[in-house]
C-alpha cells in the first residue's frame, strides 16, 4: 500500500532532497552561532527561519519513504523494514531537533 510512495535513495528526487538538506546544514551552522551577538531581525532571517523549519519537519516523513542500502548491499525499498531501520538510527535525534 505504501510501496507506491517509497523514494529510491540513488534517485533524482533523493539527490535534490539530500542537496538542499546540505545547504540548510551549511546555513545552520553559519547563521546560529552568529545569533551570538544578537543581529537586528530582517524579512530573509525570518524566511530562512520558516523554510528550515519546515524543511526539517517534512524531513522526519520523507525519511519514512526513503529507502536505503542494507549492509549486505541489497537498496532495501519494503516500507515496514525503512521504518523499522529509521527508528532505530536517525529518528530519536531527528524528533529532538525538530521538536
Amino acid at each position: 500500500r505504501f510501496a507506491s510512495w517509497m523514494v529510491h535513495p540513488y534517485s533524482v528526487k533523493r539527490l535534490s532532497w539530500d542537496l538542499v538538506s546540505m545547504m540548510l546544514v551549511v546555513f545552520d551552522m553559519l547563521f546560529v552561532p552568529f545569533q551570538l551577538f544578537d543581529p537586528p531581525d530582517t524579512d530573509f532571517q525570518d524566511a530562512m527561519s520558516w523554510i528550515t523549519r519546515v524543511f526539517w519537519t517534512c524531513d522526519v516523513p520523507f525519511s519514512f519513504m526513503s529507502g536505503f542500502l542494507a549492509n549486505d548491499g541489497f537498496i532495501e525499498m519494503r516500507p515496514l523494514r525503512v521504518a523499522r531501520s529509521y527508528l532505530r538510527s536517525w529518528f530519536v535525534l531527528d524528533i529532538c531537533i525538530v521538536g
